[in-house]
């Protein structure tokens, strides 16, 4: 029995071995996952700019896209991805975001296709046999992917990162080009679910962004919950809905950070103005314990508490 004890391998070095292999293992799929969507979202950048070229100059007659919908799915059986609404996402994708281009001279990805016999074929002639050009330039009506792009600021390695579906969320629910930077940011740093982004977007997050220096993402293991813990503290009157979110967070707190000894965790949300009587009322049907506080401004103080204040840059240090 000795002996067989010696064979088995201690439980910490055991456990050990097993998370390195896993998490190189997880880290390993990652990187496929993410070449996999990289290839992807430029195949479809590229279908959405083809498609754009021959539909916005009237080359393709109504319920073309419908065709090529159908004929794709009989000639491809099993293909899933491009039904007509997508191939309309497809192109919405391309104009919405074809400012990223460097130029319009990108590399052609199907430029030439292998057959058995090792010799290349054309891709315009493909093109030609499904669809009718109406002139012989068929430069502008090949499939290119999406090249280099050239904007400062913009975060790349997070749009490539993020889904197709998450992209069209994203386009379909808010405008601004710099909203679209925080949202596809936002949603590669927290990995959030297309349903749960468009859910924050209905919320305008991007304008209740959080300020409050905090240590919520170390000390929260749910790093979406703890981006939204942080845009708790926002400048703006109370709302019903903090009250719901804060005892999520809570709830959060208590299940996964607090310890056996320590009291349970006490939310408190701070807002710009709140009816007392209103914040009393609506308080009651929750069970977990939270309180809600008003707060002014230094621009709002009386001089003399002003002068007993250090100064903002001392604060923000001691924070």
């Amino acid at each position: 029995m000795d002996n067989e004890n010696e064979n088995i391998p201690a439980r910490d070095k055991l456990a050990s071995a097993v998370q390195a292999i896993k998490d190189a293992i997880l880290q390993s799929q990652q990187r496929a996952l993410g070449a996999v969507n990289q290839e992807q979202l430029a195949l479809y950048y590229g279908i959405g700019r083809y498609i754009s070229a021959n539909t916005r100059t009237k080359n393709w007659g109504k319920g073309f896209i419908e065709g090529i919908s159908q004929q794709l799915r009989k000639e491809l059986p099993g293909l899933r991805g491009f039904s007509a609404t997508n191939l309309r996402n497809m192109r919405a994708f391309y104009e919405e975001w074809k400012m990223l281009e460097t130029d319009n001279s990108s590399v052609q990805t199907d430029k030439h296709i292998e057959n058995d016999d090792n010799s290349s074929v054309r891709t315009d002639k493909l093109i030609k046999r499904n669809a009718v050009l109406t002139d012989n330039t068929t430069q502008s009506n090949e499939i290119h992917s999406l090249q280099r792009m050239n904007l400062p600021d913009f975060p790349v390695v997070a749009f490539l990162s993020i889904s197709f579906t998450h992209h069209i969320a994203i386009l379909a629910n808010v405008k601004s080009y710099e909203e679209r930077k925080f949202y596809i940011q936002f949603a590669a740093d927290y990995k959030v679910k297309t349903d749960e982004l468009v859910e924050l977007m209905k919320e305008n997050f991007f304008s209740h962004q959080g300020s409050l220096p905090n240590n919520f993402r170390q000390t929260i293991p749910d790093q979406l919950q703890a981006f939204r813990a942080n845009a708790m503290f926002k400048d703006g009157p109370f709302k019903t809905a903090y009250l719901g979110q804060l005892a999520g967070y809570l709830r959060i707190l208590d299940d996964e950070v607090r310890k056996p000894n320590e009291n349970p965790s006490i939310g408190i949300i701070l807002c710009e103005s709140a009816n007392k009587k209103f914040v009393e009322y609506v308080i009651q049907d929750y069970d977990k314990p939270m309180g809600v506080a008003t707060f002014k401004t230094s621009a709002d103080m009386d001089d003399r508490l002003k002068k007993l204040l250090p100064p903002v840059e001392d604060l923000e240090k001691l924070l």
